[in-house]
């Protein structure tokens, strides 16, 4: 569990609004939110998110984009442009290949 908390701690740090950590089943979900809630403060914590695979995508529906139009970043003005994606199916198509991918380059337990 240190390592799962020590990346959702640089997560926090580098200044992530929202830090969401994927785990495979409920008993790891408990440890790791019991590990959270004891070593990060409770306005960190309420930023972070554990979630399984099939949890993920109600999470992710119920997320808005605000996204900013332009912004300063090293000096320079960089605009940033989001397009809506109506294709849900698409998307969760995508988001379950890539955590398919992510779940393969797992270690074997």
């Amino acid at each position: 569990m240190r390592r799962e908390v020590a990346n959702i701690q640089k997560c926090l740090a580098a200044g992530f609004s929202e830090v969401v950590s994927i785990v495979l089943d409920r008993r790891t979900m408990g440890r790791i939110k019991d590990a959270v809630a004891v070593q990060i403060t409770s306005d960190d914590a309420e930023r972070v998110e554990i979630l399984t695979p099939e949890t993920l995508f109600e999470f992710l529906e119920q997320l808005g984009v605000d996204a900013p139009t332009a912004k300063i970043v090293r000096g320079y003005k960089v605009r940033v442009k989001y397009r809506h994606v109506p294709d849900a199916p698409a998307r969760t198509r995508t988001i379950t290949q890539t955590i398919a991918g992510a779940l393969k380059r797992l270690p074997s337990q």
